[in-house]
């Protein structure tokens, strides 16, 4: 079998049970079947495949292709362990800018972690499992998707160019490393227990570019009270919006937030965004004349119950 194509610049490499859009598909056809694959290669700036595809083809392809600048790869179910050949062929790119690393179902993608820590100053793009941020420095990791250690590792090498770091894992330790790894972030999006209040304290003492944060609120969570409590008397000069997202009715009373927007009026305006989810905030008339009445002050930019 030959490939005629002088240089190829995109290849999708899957089977047919999986994808049916897919530009090349070889049903396990051996890498090395095709005379011309390395003239052809040497070029390729964007590749699509799944994990599970024969090792020699990683390979091979690591020896003659440095110069990829996507590459997107889906981790199938019953695939407990990435091939080092492809690790490898990660590892090896000069240029990486757009990585999408998904994994279908009970495929897990935390064995590739480790080799992604060299192009944390290439990347622009970084989708992991279903969770998509536009530009990089900006990270995002769903619950569950990979192990912490793995996270703390790539943020110990590329935590202080992050602008923006969402994770849905709840990890103590992990909360109380941000501060130390990432402290030119911009917007944050984490989970803090009840007992991890002077956790946030001490990222707003360290990240003072923070502007955006959101926290969980409930019975596990922090309450909303002392979240506005150590905004008020902590977060840096730029920070300027709260998201709350809770998981059991809202406990804040009319008292305490009006008491926050009094002591926020030499601040930049306010914007507060609330996710009901589970629960909501208490939105009862004076809470809502309150929130009316420094909208009106221009203390509050933007308010959202969503």
């Amino acid at each position: 079998m030959l490939i005629t194509q002088t240089s190829l610049k995109k290849l999708s490499y899957s089977d047919h049970q999986y994808d049916n859009e897919c530009d090349f598909n070889p049903d396990r056809i051996s890498f090395t079947c095709f005379s011309g694959a390395i003239d052809c290669l040497t070029g390729l700036s964007e590749l699509h495949c799944i994990s599970d595809l024969p090792s020699e083809f990683f390979y091979h392809l690591s020896k003659i292709s440095h110069n990829l600048h996507s590459l997107n790869i889906i981790i199938r179910n019953g695939v407990s362990k990435i091939p080092n050949e492809l690790k490898e062929l990660i590892s090896l790119q000069n240029n990486l800018k757009d990585l999408k690393l998904s994994a279908s179902s009970e495929g897990n993608w935390t064995d590739i972690i480790p080799a992604l820590t060299k192009h944390s100053n290439t990347l622009t793009k970084l989708h992991l499992n279903n969770d998509y941020v536009d530009d990089l420095p900006y990270l995002s990791i769903s619950y569950g998707c990979t192990k912490p250690e793995y996270v703390m590792k790539f943020l110990e090498n590329n935590g202080k160019n992050l602008k923006g770091f969402y994770l849905e894992e709840v990890d103590c330790t992990l909360n109380s490393s941000i501060a130390k790894l990432c402290p030119n972030l911009k917007k944050l999006s984490i989970s803090f227990k009840n007992s991890e209040l002077d956790t946030l304290r001490i990222i707003f003492n360290s990240c003072q570019y923070l502007e955006s944060i959101k926290v969980n609120c409930g019975i596990y969570w922090l309450k909303e009270k002392e979240v506005l409590e150590t905004i008020t008397k902590y977060s840096p000069k730029t920070f300027c919006e709260l998201k709350i997202c809770h998981y059991s009715d809202s406990e804040l009373l009319p008292e305490d937030l009006e008491s926050f927007f009094i002591n926020w009026k030499n601040r930049p305006s306010f914007t507060l965004i609330i996710n009901k989810n589970y629960g909501c905030i208490n939105l009862e008339v004076e809470n809502m004349k309150i929130i009316k009445k420094y909208k009106n002050l221009d203390i509050i930019k933007k308010f959202e119950a969503i």
